[in-house]
């Protein structure tokens, strides 16, 4: 999955190299649509122009699949899009090239055209097409051409590529027209090369446009325990240990955030709350908090300094916001544009000068005692006499 990042231009978000339409919708979704183009300024341009049907989507005053049929109609025509095109254009000349058989005998049985006639009609018609293909004038299919595709693509800067599908479809019309000829001269063998070379190599890609719309306009936003539980499968790497230990911690998450959240709901003076929720919990190592469920633990007051979780431990939990966050809903699934946890830190606060409680005290002692130089009876005589290090060295 390609890293998705937010941009200067509203509205929108890059994802690897290409744009893409992202905003919010009133019922907490997301909507989501390619624009299908690598350029800032086209994105800019394309942004501008849907600015009026994006706030009415926001609003509520138009349903999203409506932005999503116009997104795509916005889109730049590319090659693909021109295979499929001509595939579907061919088919239809193949099936009409199919059924002059039946046309043929049908006019004849009710008498609405004889075929001396009708030769003489395909034989001017084939003089017409011919004289695109010999002379600088537009094919005679450009305008449809351009009505079709018109109405799905952005044609800006594409006059070459719609003046050349415009001349493949004037030949297949006059691929048509022989085969008609062929027909009513009793060429059966030629309107049957002429038949076989209309076949399409491949039927023309059938897109679920209906799915795509579905799954492309309305992105639903998992709430905090729903992002989890797709998050402990993401790290199926873990071992028994860190899972049990990353389980205890989300257990204190999912009560200061609330588990029921949208994770896009979530921010960064959240994630700050529940590090300053997380300082004040005791150790649950340490009795009597080794008995009492996260949710009692979090609701304890004036708990002595020496039973509070360790520094390390709040960074701890930090370390994981920011795998969830940032690394699983932002980069990894793309849910979010930006992690609640970026830029946010935890400082460990220092102590007040000479604040110590007597448990700390008594390791500092036991610490100094160790060591071997008389660097230790400086540290030793300030713990004793609770003199500050100017008096000792005045």
């Amino acid at each position: 999955m390609g890293y998705i990042s937010a941009c200067s231009i509203p509205n929108t978000i890059r994802r690897g190299k290409y744009y893409y339409l992202h905003f919010r919708l009133p019922n907490n979704k997301f909507f989501r649509a390619s624009l299908g183009c690598d350029s800032a300024e086209r994105t800019k341009y394309i942004a501008l122009r849907l600015s009026l049907f994006i706030s009415l989507v926001k609003s509520d005053r138009m349903e999203p699949i409506q932005l999503l049929d116009i997104v795509q109609k916005m889109k730049k025509l590319e090659q693909k899009d021109i295979d499929n095109y001509l595939l579907k254009v061919q088919a239809v000349f193949y099936t009409a090239a199919k059924n002059i058989p039946m046309e043929v005998r049908a006019n004849v049985r009710n008498a609405t055209s004889s075929p001396s006639l009708e030769k003489s009609n395909l034989t001017a018609m084939n003089k017409m097409l011919d004289s695109t293909f010999t002379v600088d004038a537009p094919a005679l299919l450009e305008d449809t051409v351009i009505e079709q595709l018109g109405s799905e693509f952005d044609l800006t800067d594409k006059e070459a590529e719609v003046d050349d599908i415009a001349a493949q479809c004037d030949f297949f019309w006059r691929q048509v027209c022989d085969a008609s000829l062929a027909f009513l001269n009793s060429n059966h063998t030629e309107y049957r090369q002429i038949l076989a070379s209309l076949k399409p190599d491949s039927p023309p890609a059938l897109i679920t446009v209906q799915q795509e719309k579905m799954t492309s306009a309305a992105i639903e936003t998992p709430t905090l325990i729903e992002a989890w539980k797709e998050f402990v499968k993401y790290k199926s790497n873990w071992s028994d240990k860190i899972q049990q230990i990353n389980e205890k911690y989300f257990e204190a998450i999912a009560i200061v955030l609330g588990r029921d959240t949208p994770v896009t709901e979530i921010s960064k003076r959240d994630i700050k709350r529940l590090l300053e929720a997380v300082e004040g919990l005791p150790r649950q190592n340490k009795k009597p908090y080794n008995n009492m469920t996260v949710q009692e633990c979090l609701e304890q007051d004036d708990i002595p300094e020496e039973d509070l979780v360790s520094s390390k431990t709040v960074k701890d939990y930090l370390k994981l916001c920011q795998s969830f966050f940032s690394t699983f809903l932002t980069k990894e699934k793309d849910i979010l544009i930006s992690s609640p946890t970026e830029n946010v830190s935890f400082v460990n606060k220092s102590k007040p000068y000479g604040n110590y409680t007597d448990a700390e005290m008594k390791s500092l002692v036991g610490r100094f005692l160790l060591e071997k130089n008389w660097k230790k009876w400086v540290f030793l005589l300030l713990a004793y006499s609770g003199h500050v290090e100017g008096k000792l060295q005045n």
